[in-house]
């Protein structure tokens, strides 16, 4: 390998044994380095599937042989070894930082990201990525994150360390026959390791979203990633996993879980329950005023002709209001909640979209798929249009057919999410008001690059954001509502608080000074208990007064939790055990839900005057976003037509189940598992019935098939009206 044969023979063996070494370690400390992303023990944000041993094998051959090839590519193009080795110094302080960048993702999604998932980058992040950098970089030293540069600092000292003049006429002299050979093979391992991928999924749990976190598990990180983002386009052919050759077994598969039929037997209990719900199936544990049901033979319909606003709140975790020195920072909520109906085990059922897809899952009755944004997806950013627009039914349809007027609220840009085309093409609102639509706000100051805005929050605070406050929000849409002459459907997301939970109005205090040492990010969501408290009060009350009428339902929901999966909810609930993974888990998909259907009546409740509420009670049964869209349909007697819906009524003795379309995770009345690893449960005495995996996995399945062609959904019901109709 030397070109000099000046050189001593002792000191050629010296540098080949120092090369080969070094080449080892690239090898193999870049593959080990995988194991920091896919093992739970050393990634705590990741949520794996169980370790085997033929995928894990598989995944080490998929890993060895990428590596293998830069390598040898490398070694074709550059003969001089000093400079293989410093070219392969940067390919691993790439790697290395590609690793770093999956961390971070997976601290915020807790899954392997995909390229169709990267759409989510297209919202601007004016306001967002304060504070961003700074938990960025925590997580890089607190977390030991840092150990995932562990190659590009050995390599690096050895590369410093080489001994320059035995390297100074070292070159590779290896025939590029035998350099051709090991790249074949290597070529030859990668795909025989791709095949194999590919007939394990099929196996194991054939389902989109869960797609990459599996390659990256059994393929290999590596030939995963370079596959993928290099143009490899793979399309899960539901169809086929389904075994659906004809349209007839299509309707039978839906047919199965369609829930919007006269009678149709649960899946889970083998009780038949209705599409017009029955006093009977009616949880015992809510009340109907009598003015509401009398003369009525069911409870279809019951809210038939009144306004309804549907206000999705960011990340409101349900354990906010479980804790009792937080929930003292919320007594008019927790005055509200003695006159609504609340929904002590509501889940979110987001995927990679989080706040948009709680809305597609709410106003669609539809799972998100998980893996992509449906605002985004094939939106042409250039031409400002849908290239293909999905064509779902949806609540705003609904209403309008029933001549209600539908509209949107949100207090950041139009473009965040897309929303200003999506609700538009593809949701059906009749308006959108964004924050450039908004007059008369006042500005504070600019930080580059974005300007914030000033608004009276409480006496001698004011909120500065750079977006509506959320008070000022509720204040917005009441007074529309209040003087708005046509029956109506409003639909108010709020913004804050919005990871890394910044700009509060009151950013400065430490509202919980008592409990012990908490992650800094964790002090700032709690920090906004008693600002949620504010915006629940904003949409009824006005200088201590109720301002709403008996015309108006309410309906909020928590779009998502707030991510906090750094133990620090073992120190809010005071727990002298650890929770593990999966109760963690439970607890931060759990959000705040609650049904508010006020009459004209005041009461007193607590220091508040607010309006008496004709359904009150709790539902302490499992419901999710998919379950509001059913629920309102029903209720307000929207769609007389048999399309497809598969969510359960929420005020129903109806057992079922939420899907968490991020990791999976399946929650219901009696346990918490992952569908990725259902050999662990919580609680841990429970076991998963087989029977019931394969329920859920197919409606899953069968869901992600109307995202795939949403034509589907279009035939679906097509067939279900003309078989009523016979």
């Amino acid at each position: 390998m030397y070109n000099n044969d000046k050189v001593l023979e002792g000191d050629k063996m010296n540098a080949t044994v120092y090369f080969i070494i070094y080449l080892s370690l690239f090898i193999l400390m870049n593959v080990f380095n995988t194991y920091f992303l896919t093992r739970q023990q050393l990634n705590r944000y990741i949520a794996p599937f169980k370790h085997r041993t033929i995928p894990e094998i598989n995944s080490f051959l998929g890993n060895f042989s990428s590596l293998s090839i830069l390598i040898i590519l490398t070694m074709f193009l550059i003969e001089k070894v000093e400079v293989v080795m410093l070219v392969l110094l940067i390919m691993t302080v790439l790697i290395n930082m590609f690793n770093f960048a999956l961390s971070v993702f997976n601290l915020y999604y807790g899954t392997a990201f995909t390229k169709v998932g990267l759409e989510i980058f297209k919202n601007p992040t004016k306001g967002i990525s304060k504070g961003m950098v700074t938990e960025i970089f925590k997580e890089l030293i607190m977390y030991y994150r840092i150990i995932l540069f562990l190659p590009t600092f050995t390599l690096l000292i050895m590369y410093m360390l080489r001994d320059r003049s035995q390297f100074m006429n070292f070159y590779i002299d290896l025939n590029n026959y035998i350099l051709f050979g090991l790249l074949s093979a290597s070529i030859m391992f990668l795909i025989f390791s791709g095949l194999m991928f590919e007939r394990l999924f099929l196996k194991t749990l054939p389902i989109a979203s869960v797609r990459s976190t599996y390659a990256i598990q059994s393929f290999g990180l590596y030939p995963y990633y370079f596959v993928h983002i290099f143009g490899w386009k793979h399309k899960l052919d539901l169809r086929k996993v389904l075994k659906v050759k004809t349209d007839e077994d299509l309707y039978k598969l839906y047919d199965k879980i369609n829930k919007n039929k006269h009678t149709y037997t649960n899946q889970i209990d083998g009780k038949t329950y209705h599409n017009r719900l029955t006093f009977s199936e009616l949880n015992p544990n809510i009340h109907i005023d009598k003015t509401l049901i009398d003369n009525k033979k069911d409870l279809h319909g019951i809210l038939k002709g009144r306004n309804l606003v549907l206000v999705q709140v960011e990340s409101m975790n349900a354990f906010l209001n479980m804790i009792p020195s937080m929930q003292e920072k919320m007594p008019f909520l927790n005055a509200l909640k003695t006159q609504s109906v609340v929904f002590e085990n509501f889940y979110t059922s987001v995927g990679i979209g989080v706040s948009s897809d709680a809305e597609i899952a709410t106003l669609t009755g539809l799972y998100p798929s998980g893996i992509s944004n449906l605002y985004w997806q094939d939106f042409n950013s250039i031409k400002k249009e849908y290239t293909h627009k999905a064509v779902f039914e949806t609540l705003p349809k609904y209403f309008k057919q029933a001549e209600y007027k539908a509209c949107a609220f949100h207090g950041d840009h139009g473009s965040f999410y897309n929303r200003k085309n999506a609700y538009d093409k593809i949701i059906g609102f009749d308006s959108f008001t964004a924050l450039e639509d908004i007059k008369n706000l006042k500005p504070y100051k600019t930080i580059a690059p974005y300007p914030l805005f000033v608004y009276p929050y409480k006496k001698d605070f004011y909120h500065i954001s750079p977006w509506l406050s959320d008070v000022g929000l509720a204040e917005m849409v009441t007074k529309q509502s209040l003087n708005e002459s046509n029956k109506h459907f409003y639909f108010p997301i709020t913004m804050m608080p919005h990871t890394p939970f910044e700009f509060h109005p009151e950013a400065d205090r430490d509202l919980f000074s008592d409990l012990k040492v908490m992650n800094r990010i964790t002090k700032k969501y709690i920090n906004f208990v008693d600002y949620y408290d504010e915006i629940f009060k904003s949409f009824f009350m006005n200088n201590g007064d109720s301002i709403i009428d008996g015309k108006t339902v309410y309906l909020f929901y928590g779009d998502h939790g707030s991510g906090l999966k750094n133990g620090d909810l073992n120190v809010l609930f005071e727990r002298k055990t650890k929770m593990s993974n999966l109760e963690e888990r439970k607890h931060l998909l759990q959000v705040e839900a609650l049904l508010y259907v006020p009459s004209d009546e005041k009461i007193q409740v607590g220091e508040y005057t607010i309006n008496k509420g004709l359904i009150t009670g709790h539902q302490e049964k499992v419901r999710g976003h998919i379950d509001i869209y059913r629920t309102i349909i029903e209720l307000f007697d929207l769609n007389r037509r048999n399309d497809l819906y598969y969510g359960t009524h929420l005020l129903s003795t109806e057992p079922t189940f939420v899907i968490d379309n991020k990791l999976l995770d399946v929650v219901l009345d009696d346990m918490f598992y992952s569908m990725r690893y259902p050999l662990r449960v919580f609680p841990s005495d429970k076991k998963v019935d087989e029977g019931i995996f394969n329920i859920i996995k197919e409606v899953k399945q069968l869901n992600d098939l109307l995202h795939q062609d949403s034509l589907v959904q279009m035939k679906v019901n097509a067939h279900f009206n003309k078989e009523e109709k016979k």
